[in-house]
């Protein structure tokens, strides 16, 4: 006779889950990876456009050395290195020098 079918819907159900949850993850991987395209963009763009200098890496240490634009405030330079190489605690050294050259006879006088 024409009997009605039963239907599983807890498999149904199951079975969307499964899709829609492959879908979730696949679309969190495509956020990641756009993510640390963006933050390469940044980093590269603050190299080229940013503060001159040179950095050391050590084990345990990092060390950078400014020689241009240092009339101006580095804080927001530093914050944003700091941000992106250091995980843990940390503290800061901060020496500086300043180098004073003479226009007439190119005499110059260091100031620790």
């Amino acid at each position: 006779m024409g009997g009605a079918e039963e239907i599983d819907f807890s498999a149904l159900e199951r079975e969307i889950n499964e899709i829609y949850g492959q879908a979730k993850a696949k679309g969190s991987e495509e956020r990641e990876k756009s993510r640390k395209k963006d933050k390469e963009k940044k980093v590269e763009e603050r190299n080229k456009a940013k503060v001159v200098g040179t950095e050391f890496k050590g084990r345990r240490y990092i060390r950078w050395l400014f020689s241009e634009d240092v009339g101006k405030d580095l804080a927001p330079d530093f914050m944003e290195r700091i941000r992106e190489n250091v995980k843990t605690s940390f503290f800061c050294r901060y020496n500086y020098s300043v180098k004073l050259r003479n226009i007439e006879d190119g005499a110059e006088i260091t100031y620790y």
